[in-house]
């Protein structure tokens, strides 16, 4: 079987090295077209929002989420506090306007916010607090960047 399938590709080499002129570029050109069809079919099932770790919000009373984890979206610029700014909550990014006014601080889990670090994006996730209480917290769920005119 192996000894086989050894001659079959050496055959196929052979003939591979074999092609000139217009039989060549028509054979990458339907190489070319295969990747391209196979790149879109991948590419259609891939969400276009990223997204991480879900976690399914219980649902307390007739069929109502919990004002405290109904999720909330807000819209801004992801910015870089640093390690330090808070170092209890683990906090290092912030949702700012076009002028640099804070929103509200971001949480995450993963790197996602350092791709998406400088655009302007919609957050949704959790509300929280910080652990003095001063503070509002966004627990990030799902970033989609937006257009900045929007």
């Amino acid at each position: 079987m192996v000894l086989a399938m050894l001659a079959f590709f050496k055959q196929v080499y052979l003939s591979i090295e074999a092609l000139k002129g217009r039989k060549l570029v028509a054979v990458l050109l339907i190489i070319f077209l295969t990747f391209i069809a196979l790149g879109i079919a991948v590419g259609y099932f891939i969400p276009s929002k990223l997204t991480g770790d879900e976690i399914s919000v219980p649902q307390t009373g007739a069929n109502e989420p919990d004002q405290s984890t109904a999720p909330t979206a807000y819209k801004g610029i992801v910015t870089y506090l640093g390690e330090d700014a808070y170092p209890l909550d683990k906090i290092t990014y912030a949702l700012t306007d076009r002028e640099g006014n804070d929103i509200i601080l971001l949480r995450v889990s993963d790197e996602r916010l350092s791709i998406v670090q400088g655009l302007y994006v919609e957050v949704t996730g959790k509300k929280g607090k910080t652990m003095d209480g001063k503070n509002d917290v966004l627990e990030v769920s799902e970033v989609a960047i937006k257009n900045g005119s929007n």
